[in-house]
């Protein structure tokens, strides 16, 4: 997971796909007597049974930052008055502490995306879950576990992402640090990892806090404006020494959630005093020159075999595919049933068996000018069931910082 997946479900005032496939429309403009109207999408905030001070303050903080895009298509329900297909809402958003564990998410992630004679079910859900959950055995997070407790949300993670997928519906996991009011938060790691007053990052990342304004910003941007986030996981703080007053500009969002493409795995931005040596032609060549060394079938120091080409990243991209082994193939389930069938009735000799292709993962090196000159590194050529290969990536990311960086010097 934490890739960001194609979206099945509908985006929010725009076109999209629904449950059954077929492209439809929730906002929908027309013209009467010279004026637009908009039927506004529907957007459904769960929040615990009895909610807590800092619970209110967040649901109130983001239906304050969805009312220019659903004005009074906000619903708030509890999971005990989730009504069976998610009140007719386009999206469902789970906010924290709202379940704490796997059969309390499936209850309820589960009677949203059910279908209802009134209309139909959410088609993206959003939920909020805690840092730590694949991180439960390592310090801070194994004292706050010894109960279980980061154990269950991930159980909780868990059934969300089966469930959307066996419905078609698109997930967002969303794993915030101790949301907090003050100015100014406490981040014990953002892994140099923030834009602005906000560190994002894929999958479970950093420790910290994050203040109350910025997590609602978040959830509006996994529900309205980023692509990247459906069907993936990240991680949010507060960067340090931020404040509750900083403004993060759209294009600062745009270039954060911008890591949940693939996701990426390192990013490499170009110096100041380098660009007058280096531009975007040249740090393009010189990637496209240098990937090339993984595709020999001899010393690539990789230990899978790749075939590098040329991907259709605007303005570069080259793509280092890990190659399929023999150990790796196999044949479907009709497949192989078919095989028996004809091995029963003696005709093996005319029956062949057709191997089922899969995707072996690999990283895609896309080098771009906006919104600075830099390299960055992204997982590519993967499906559900792809082996990350760690050992073939790690060597791949570490040539890639160490020779730019030598490149660069030599210029």
């Amino acid at each position: 997971d934490s890739s960001g997946g194609e979206a099945r479900g509908l985006t929010l005032g725009s076109w999209g796909m629904g449950n059954e496939g077929g492209e439809e429309v929730i906002s929908v403009t027309s013209a009467k007597e010279g004026k637009d109207i908009v039927e506004k999408a529907k957007v459904l905030i769960v929040e615990q049974e009895k909610p807590d001070g800092m619970s209110k303050s967040l649901a109130s903080a983001l239906s304050k930052v969805l009312s220019p895009l659903s004005s009074s298509s906000i619903e708030f329900a509890s999971p005990s008055t989730t009504k069976i297909g998610g009140n007719s809402c386009a999206a469902a958003i789970v906010l924290p502490g709202t379940v704490s564990d796997g059969p309390a998410a499936e209850r309820l992630v589960s009677r949203m995306l059910r279908k209802s004679s009134v209309g139909a079910p959410p088609s993206h859900i959003i939920f909020c879950s805690v840092l730590g959950t694949e991180r439960s055995t390592k310090f801070p997070f194994s004292v706050q576990n010894v109960l279980g407790s980061i154990d269950k949300m991930r159980a909780a993670e868990d059934a969300v992402k089966t469930l959307c997928r066996m419905n078609r519906a698109d997930y967002t996991i969303i794993k915030f640090g101790t949301i907090v009011s003050s100015k100014n938060p406490k981040v014990v790691d953002s892994s140099s990892a923030e834009i602005g007053a906000v560190a994002l990052l894929p999958g479970d990342a950093m420790r910290g806090e994050i203040v109350l304004d910025t997590a609602a910003a978040i959830l509006y941007q996994a529900a309205a404006m980023q692509p990247h986030a459906r069907n993936a996981t990240l991680s949010a703080v507060s960067a340090p020494n931020s404040f509750a007053s900083e403004t993060i500009t759209q294009g600062q969002f745009d270039d954060l959630f911008l890591r949940l493409d693939g996701p990426e795995l390192l990013r490499i931005d170009v110096a100041t005093q380098d660009v007058d040596t280096a531009n975007l032609s040249t740090l393009s060549a010189f990637v496209g020159e240098w990937a090339k060394q993984f595709g020999k079938e001899k010393n690539t120091g990789l230990t899978t075999k790749a075939t590098v080409r040329r991907t259709d990243r605007v303005p570069f991209g080259v793509g280092i595919e890990f190659r399929s082994t023999k150990g790796n193939d196999y044949a479907s389930a009709k497949e192989e049933k078919a095989r028996k069938e004809s091995e029963a009735e003696g005709g093996s000799s005319a029956f062949k068996e057709k191997k089922k292709e899969k995707r072996e993962g690999g990283v895609e090196i896309v080098v771009e000018d906006f919104p600075s000159l830099r390299v960055r590194a992204r997982r590519c050529n993967m499906s559900e069931d792809t082996i990350v290969k760690e050992m073939s990536e790690e060597t791949i990311l570490r040539k890639l910082a160490s020779d730019i960086k030598i490149w660069l010097k030599s210029r």
